[in-house]
């Protein structure tokens, strides 16, 4: 079984705290807060679901958009929420040596998502301490056996790793979800929750039951096109 996070995007504070229960209540124990340039906002957002969840596990995602002026700042102000981890916050381009001060700066956990895009960039963001999480999409690193050896490398370092997934049919997800079941116990809640946003897809994806999806037993990815195909 592979956990879950929730993904949340809401701007409201309220709105925010009551998709925080509402994913407690489908057993998950973690979400991941999109957030923005207004600084203030966030911290009202992040701030809000730790005042009424202080268990719950808070990962940030500001999607590249904190400016290097005032990132640290931002990511000093959310010290006091015990965040999990703070997720590729720079704009693209910043060399990883700037996300290894930052990672000097900070105790905070910085992880690195779009820039790690194959074994050689995750080699160099761990010699170089700048992340201490490494968020792995499969199909960006090269598929699972790519995302395998990094998983292997990272944890001879001390370097944890999540699997997510992007906005991928549900054969992606399923991939991810095999993939994800290749982490190191205990599994990190895992960013593949992102069926709700397709309108309509190409299978059923993966249920999530308690918090987590369970990976298919059956052979093959686990995942049945036969009514996609007839259908089209």
């Amino acid at each position: 079984q592979v956990p879950v996070n929730d993904l949340i995007g809401d701007a409201d504070p309220g709105v925010c705290v009551e998709r925080t229960a509402a994913a407690l209540a489908r057993g998950q124990d973690t979400v991941k807060i999109k957030c923005t340039t207004e600084r203030e906002l966030d911290i009202a957002r992040v701030g809000a679901i730790r005042h009424e969840f202080p268990d719950i596990r808070i990962r940030l995602d500001p999607n590249e958009s904190w400016d290097v002026s005032w990132a640290l700042e931002q990511i000093r102000a959310m010290e006091g929420f015990n965040i999990d981890y703070i997720e590729e916050p720079l704009p693209r381009g910043n060399d990883l040596a700037v996300y290894a001060d930052l990672c000097r700066q900070t105790p905070v956990p910085i992880a690195l998502d779009d820039s790690i895009r194959s074994m050689f960039h995750a080699r160099r963001a761990i010699e170089l301490n700048a992340a201490r999480v490494l968020i792995l999409k499969p199909p960006r690193v090269g598929g699972p056996d790519r995302t395998a050896e990094i998983i292997i490398e990272a944890e001879k370092r001390n370097v944890r790793c999540v699997v997510t997934a992007s906005l991928e049919t549900s054969i992606g997800l399923h991939v991810a979800l095999h993939c994800a079941a290749l982490l190191p116990g205990p599994i990190e809640p895992c960013g593949l929750g992102t069926a709700r946003f397709y309108k309509s897809d190409v299978a059923d994806p993966p249920p999530i039951v308690d918090g987590a999806m369970t990976v298919p037993a059956e052979p093959g990815r686990g995942v049945d096109l036969q009514s996609w195909w007839q259908s089209n």
